[in-house]
């Protein structure tokens, strides 16, 4: 599994992992990226997509993906 792969890259451990009641293993991994985008956003080694300028929507929110 890609995201999987991906994680274990980023330097998680996803096979010591507890899947919490209720929630599937797909949602696990989401909120791990989630956690590791946010980290290096805050630790200024994230990037911004598109790395060109910055569009809005027609209600002028960024459309941007920070990772």
């Amino acid at each position: 599994q890609l995201r999987h792969a991906l994680l274990v890259g980023a330097g998680f451990h996803p096979d010591t992992w507890t899947k919490p009641k209720g929630a599937a293993w797909d949602d696990v991994f989401d909120a791990a990226a989630l956690a590791w985008s946010a980290a290096r956003w805050l630790g200024r080694t994230g990037i911004a997509l598109p790395n060109t300028a910055t569009k809005c929507d027609a209600r002028g929110l960024e459309m941007t993906i920070r990772a």
